[in-house]
């Protein structure tokens, strides 16, 4: 995308922190930005010119997507609808009522008999500059030589430094103005118009990491004209790119204030996404902060922390985006990019995870188990752990159990045996698993990626969906989600990693596996992990999508089996503690929620069949068996003496970095499993919980294991109820409530 130059700035978009854009909402906004592309447009030479001695740069720029827009741009229904919403007829032309927004991002303009016009796509001068002011004194090295490259070569070093100076000072941006070229990158991938994205349906942006972006479009022929025949695209240095990482991370977060400060409608698409961008990229500096000790990068965090996005004070907003700006560039003046080696993991993929894909961000063989359960019961069966080769073989893993068969037809009737009607127990220890037993690693990796950019319409249902928002009570590590997480063996300050069992089901992972998920239930956790199908989708059609990790959610039972991985939890270690087993999900009528498909978003589909997907998601849940009940408590062993208080471990003992559950105490005379409450009701608390709210441990009434035991003569209705009522008899007992 373009930019245009720095006198047009102070109308649209800000190159270097002087003002920024406000959405145009009429017919004066309209010619105010108008007025401010002409002037642009009159001082554009056009890539031709450039290429006259960057023959190499412009064979480079004729082969990108910058290039090819100008003949491709105006023809694409996606453009054709965003104009139509936005009332305009002509993508490529200005006039005084409505200048296309498109020429200040997609095109560079120019003036044809005193009309503004598309004179290309994003060229030199869209990066670099209106060239007509300073494009005769940037290559004046002060030596009479013909050849240019000679010429470079005997320019005086004092020379040197006053043809950059006028060049600079006449509206050149060089490509070691590292904030004024990164910042005209960010002043499109944005997209800082209000209007275009929530009247228009533009998407709300690009995931801009300028230094994989920059490698796209590397056109690094300076060195080479110096030293070689001027056609090596040299690489950008290694400490040049750890700076560029960081200042891309700090730009972000910005620009995403910088829209915040411009949004009208804080409940529309384009306020949600700068909210989003915002988090996301300070979640970034936070990370890079944990690396390395940078003072301006501390006053980046520490603008940000001052404001308060929920107030809506623009002002504010905008003022601290300033001070972002002044943070970023005392950074670039300042910082060493030699001394930033402890960040090569977080934008080198090679660094990150050597040999696999470049975007692949989700490891295929995480392990199953971090704590063996030696010793223990498995649910299900007494078979004795194996080895899971799709765990890499390192970790011992149950043999899960053999799900009762499914009958069809009339033999649905025929009696099932007690015990395979009968909840399973769940033991007392359990292994802590790094993903759900039943679910297996994504054969394709997942890409952090706006599906937004084309399904506008999906991305405005899915922002108010609860999916988008099933991480963030991880990350504010909410009460009960710490309670359940730490029972289970996860740290509190691990809930939201990317390697740990709860994000496979409540966040999708498109960073590194060890850092913190943002996204909730995204569209990859649905419709398959995108990394291979994502740009090809469009062209190779939707079978050919499927082959390269798209999901058929056409298919009834791959569709309730999708919806099933999550909605129906059959852990023992989960269900133990505490989480709920969601075996009261109604997929039919959860479905009529969750449309964002047809007419009104874009695309004509057949509907879904509920009664099909009800039926294949009832097989989906037969087909894993049913959900482990919890486990009672042992009885009492007699004693001469009275037993001592049990004094239960705390829950967050678990080493550092090991995600292992504790062991329980040993004590004596006998343990005391926990037990938990019901999953409809709340945990115990008050005088007579299991605990007291100061954390001095309560003796507790145990009935004993033959007040609980089912009459085996009992129907199964019978012996189910039965037990349901003496597990809540027992539950009240450790209340401390009337039996």
């Amino acid at each position: 995308m373009t930019r245009i130059a720095a006198l047009a700035a102070s109308v649209l978009l800000f190159a270097a922190g002087s003002a920024w854009p406000q959405p145009p909402a009429g017919g004066a906004a309209h010619l105010d930005l108008r007025a401010a592309l002409a002037a642009t447009a009159e001082r554009i030479v056009l890539p031709e010119r450039c290429g006259e001695c960057h023959a190499a740069e412009f064979e480079v720029w004729e082969t990108t997507a910058h290039a090819a827009g100008f003949d491709t741009l105006h023809r694409r229904d996606r453009a054709k609808e965003i104009y139509r919403l936005l009332g305009l007829r002509l993508i490529k032309r200005g006039t005084d009522e409505a200048t296309p927004a498109c020429l200040s991002c997609h095109y560079t303009p120019v003036l044809r008999r005193g009309e503004l016009r598309a004179g290309a796509g994003v060229t030199c001068e869209s990066c670099h500059g209106a060239a007509r002011d300073w494009v005769s004194t940037h290559n004046d090295y002060g030596v009479a030589e013909a050849d240019f490259q000679r010429a470079a070569r005997l320019e005086t070093p004092e020379h040197r430094t006053q043809r950059i100076a006028d060049s600079r000072a006449a509206g050149m941006r060089r490509p070691s103005d590292l904030y004024d070229v990164a910042a005209n990158c960010f002043g499109c991938h944005t997209v800082p118009n209000e209007d275009l994205v929530n009247r228009g349906g533009h998407s709300t942006g690009s995931d801009f990491e300028i230094v994989a972006w920059s490698d796209r479009i590397r056109h690094n022929f300076l060195e080479s004209y110096k030293t070689a025949d001027g056609r090596t695209n040299a690489e950008r240095p290694r400490d040049w790119k750890r700076k560029m990482y960081v200042v891309g991370r700090a730009l972000d977060l910005e620009y995403a204030v910088r829209g915040l400060a411009a949004a009208t409608r804080r409940d529309e698409l384009y306020f949600l996404a700068m909210s989003d961008r915002a988090g996301a990229a300070v979640d970034e500096l936070l990370e890079i902060a944990d690396r390395v000790d940078v003072a301006p990068l501390r006053g980046i965090i520490a603008a940000w922390d001052a404001i308060d996005v929920s107030i809506g004070d623009p002002a504010r907003l905008r003022g601290a985006a300033d001070l972002m700006q002044a943070s970023t560039r005392r950074f670039i003046a300042a910082i060493d990019g030699a001394g930033l080696a402890a960040l090569d993991p977080l934008w080198d993929a090679a660094v990150t995870d050597a040999g696999a894909p470049a975007r692949v961000t989700e490891i295929a063989g995480l392990p199953a188990v971090s704590l063996p359960a030696s010793g223990d019961a498995v649910a299900g069966g007494a078979a004795p752990p194996a080895s899971d080769p799709r765990d890499g073989g390192a970790a011992p893993r149950p043999a899960a159990a053999s799900p009762p068969p499914v009958a069809a037809g009339p033999a649905a009737a025929a009696p099932e045996p007690v015990a395979a009607s009968l909840p399973r127990p769940v033991p007392a220890r359990t292994e802590t698993l790094t993903r759900p037993r039943w679910r297996d690693p994504p054969a394709h990796g997942f890409v952090k990626v706006p599906c937004g950019r084309c399904h506008n319409a999906q991305e405005r249902w899915w922002r108010s969906d609860p999916h988008s928002t099933a991480a963030r009570p991880f990350r504010a590590n909410e009460p009960r989600h710490v309670e359940i997480a730490q029972a289970y063996g996860v740290a509190a300050a691990d809930m939201a990693r990317g390697d740990r069992i709860c994000m496979w089901c409540h966040g999708t992972p498109v960073s590194a596996p060890s850092r913190k998920v943002r996204a909730g239930v995204g569209c990859q956790r649905c419709h398959g992990a995108g990394a291979d199908y994502l740009e090809p989708h469009e062209t190779v059609g939707y079978a050919g999508a499927l082959a390269l990790g798209l999901t058929d959610l056409r298919d009834p039972e791959v569709q309730a089996a999708t919806c099933a991985g999550c909605h129906y939890v059959t852990d023992p270690g989960l269900i133990g503690a505490g989480h709920p087993a969601g075996d009261a999900f109604d997929v039919g009528a959860r479905i009529g929620d969750v449309v964002h498909w047809g007419a009104d978003f874009g695309r004509d589909t057949r509907p879904v069949d509920r009664a099909a997907l009800a039926a294949a998601y009832a097989e989906a849940v037969a087909s894993r068996g049913p959900v482990p009940a919890p486990a009672p408590p042992a009885p009492p062993t007699p004693s001469a003496t009275p037993a001592a208080p049990v004094t239960a471990p705390p829950a967050s003992s678990p080493g550092p970095g090991t995600g292992a559950r504790p062991a329980p105490a040993e004590v004596s005379p006998a343990p005391v499993p926990p037990v938990r409450p019901p999953r409809s009701g709340p945990p115990p608390s008050g005088p007579g919980s299991r605990r007291s709210p100061r954390g001095a441990p309560a003796p507790v009434d145990d009935p004993g294991l033959d007040a609980l035991r089912p009459n085996p003569d009992a129907s199964v209705e019978e012996m189910l109820d039965a037990l349901r009522e003496r597990i809540e008899r027992l539950y009240r007992v450790l209340r401390g409530e009337s039996g």
